[in-house]
């Protein structure tokens, strides 16, 4: 078989070709194929633990380094892959979230983004996704194109959206614009199958009665859009 995951060279062949993009890659990162799909053809775990360190040095102020440990063991209990930062109001939670996106996503490790470095033989990230519906935080949406520059797929989910002269810099998605967002992702999921995954998610946060009262998993057995819109509204 002439496997892109197997075969790096067969993958650096094809990488550049447009059908690559569009049609195999889909919603799928090159990192991953290089990464978790090659370990798996070559008979490796789906699933590997891995860790990593972010370094950022603050410009103002001399001598004051953050460094950040991660270490991710698969299956563990308490789960290893789910990290939180706490702090209060203006300490800089999100100026932290924003520097280690640049980070993964540029890869240059530079002294206004801050670097990563790896365990011995471990990969990099695969995926970026970066969801706020906060409309104070201060975490803007990347251009479409970005997950091209390193193969790391990149997905923003929120309010923000960048409309026209990138220099203008972002501005806030309409309620139309919510809308049509929400309803094309529900044909994503119901086109990859992923329907009752989505399902048993909503449902899960249905302890909530105001949210259960508003049936949401409905939505995805309405194949009119204009219908699925008009329930979002109700």
């Amino acid at each position: 078989m002439n496997d892109i995951a197997k075969f790096d060279e067969i993958f650096k062949r094809v990488s550049t070709e447009q059908v690559y993009y569009v049609s195999f890659l889909r919603s799928l990162s090159a990192v991953t194929i290089t990464g978790q799909f090659r370990r798996m053809a070559n008979g490796g775990a789906a699933l590997s633990g891995f860790s990593f360190t972010y370094s950022y040095t603050y410009p103002k102020r001399v001598g004051n380094s953050l460094v950040l440990d991660f270490s991710v063991v698969p299956e563990s209990f308490p789960p290893t892959n789910v990290h939180v930062i706490i702090g209060r109001n203006a300490s800089g939670k999100t100026f932290l979230i924003n520097h280690l996106m640049d980070a993964v996503l540029t890869g240059e490790g530079t002294v206004a983004t801050g670097s990563f470095e790896f365990a011995a033989n471990e990969g990099e990230f695969a995926n970026v996704i970066s969801v706020s519906f906060s409309a104070f935080d201060d975490i803007d949406s990347k251009p479409e194109d970005i997950d091209l520059i390193r193969g790391i797929k990149y997905t923003y989910v929120g309010l923000k959206k960048t409309d026209g002269d990138l220099n203008d810099g972002p501005v806030f998605k309409t309620p139309d614009d919510l809308a049509d967002e929400f309803v094309s992702n529900l044909y994503f999921i119901r086109s990859r199958s992923l329907s009752k995954r989505w399902i048993d998610s909503v449902k899960s946060l249905y302890s909530d009665p105001n949210f259960e009262a508003l049936e949401i998993h409905s939505l995805m057995e309405i194949a009119d859009d204009i219908n699925a819109k008009a329930l979002m509204y109700d």
